[in-house]
């Protein structure tokens, strides 16, 4: 089953202080099937001061791939995602965009392995 999540979802969802943050975090973590943002979504969400993901150059499988403009497969535990890799910090911080869409819609686009 698919779960097409708005940008209230995600917010809560990271946002720990939000009233619905542990229900919208556990239908992320929990849910086995394909979750799909809505293209509006991401510039929605980047309203509301959240801006581009981040991610430390230390955590990443393999640091040399991790390079400004490439598509990788990135995420955690709770989430994966195609983000495509807009800056790298002198101080190993990596800014990304995720997306929009199941990884499976965008594999096409990754750079043949995950970061």
């Amino acid at each position: 089953m698919t779960i097409i999540v708005d940008t209230g979802v995600l917010i809560a969802a990271a946002d720990t202080d939000d009233t619905d943050h542990d229900r919208c975090a556990a239908v992320l973590r929990d849910h086995h099937g394909e979750l799909h943002v809505p293209a509006p979504v991401i510039p929605d969400a980047d309203g509301y001061g959240y801006g581009y993901g981040w991610a430390l150059l230390s955590e990443a499988r393999v640091p040399a791939r991790v390079a400004v403009g490439r598509m990788l497969l990135a995420g955690n535990s709770q989430a994966i995602a195609v983000v495509r890799v807009v800056a790298v910090d002198d101080d190993g911080q990596v800014h990304f965009a995720v997306l929009p869409g199941p990884v499976n819609k965008n594999q096409h686009l990754l750079d043949h392995a995950s970061a």
